[in-house]
């Protein structure tokens, strides 16, 4: 949702909603008690897709919200691989054992969450587009 609100923003060009919409998904972020309702590592709902959708926010997201967002994703992609493996040899490891790819729920978007979370930049893929997490490149009027 904070997602969802931050987008609109940009498209209306909203400041103020843009801070409130990152600034809440921030807090959520920090929050135990909404914490603990995450227990698997899915891009659905699980730790990939909240470490996926604050890198997303982040890149949209004023400096220190974004710095605070920013700071939650290596915690979030820990819950993932508390070995401290990185997020390729954690990829590796969950396409290994998946069952199949899954996007959504396997390995395959849990791997593409960790890996885009990995790098400096945005993906140039758009492979989340799907997910409404990637931000249009195109005009709104």
């Amino acid at each position: 949702m904070a997602h969802a609100q931050q987008l609109a923003a940009l498209a209306t060009g909203d400041p103020v909603r843009r801070i409130a919409a990152g600034d809440a998904l921030a807090r959520a972020l920090t929050n135990p008690g909404q914490l603990a309702a995450t227990t698997g590592p899915s891009l659905c709902h699980g730790y990939a897709g909240l470490a996926h959708i604050a890198n997303r926010v982040a890149a949209d997201a004023p400096p220190d919200i974004a710095a605070r967002l920013d700071a939650r994703v290596p915690d979030l992609l820990s819950m993932i691989d508390p070995t401290g493996a990185g997020p390729r040899r954690t990829a590796a490891a969950l396409i290994a054992a998946a069952p199949g790819p899954g996007l959504l729920e396997g390995a395959a978007g849990v791997a593409l969450a960790a890996m885009s979370c990995s790098t400096a930049s945005t993906p140039a893929s758009s492979w989340d587009s799907c997910l409404i997490t990637a931000r249009p490149t195109y005009p709104l009027t």
